[in-house]
């Protein structure tokens, strides 16, 4: 798949469910970056236009965080997001769907 048909499906899953985070999803991981020299850059936030990347020192301390777009990330990154967007939909249509029960 290529990088612009993968930012393509983030984007419409983002539109339709809205805005999320690795922390709300619950992710084993966040999608990595750069890892070099004790620090680790993670993706941690999502928007519709944008990527919250937050670096980490060696300590696991929140050291700095930058907006980066979409189309600025890696494919294997891209990918990542990607699956964290679709559990992301999935955990949305089963809140749906248990709010429409009732």
């Amino acid at each position: 798949m290529q990088k612009k048909t993968i930012i393509k499906k983030i984007k419409a899953i983002i539109k339709e469910h809205g805005d999320f985070t690795t922390a709300e999803l619950m992710a084993e991981s966040s999608p990595c970056v750069l890892s070099r020299k004790g620090r680790n850059e993670l993706c941690e936030s999502f928007t519709y236009d944008k990527v919250e990347v937050v670096t980490y020192d060696s300590n696991d301390e929140e050291i700095d965080s930058e907006q980066v777009l979409y189309e600025d990330l890696k494919k294997d990154v891209l990918e990542e997001i990607l699956a964290l967007a679709e559990d992301h939909e999935v955990i949305s249509l089963q809140d749906e769907d248990r709010q429409g029960g009732y």
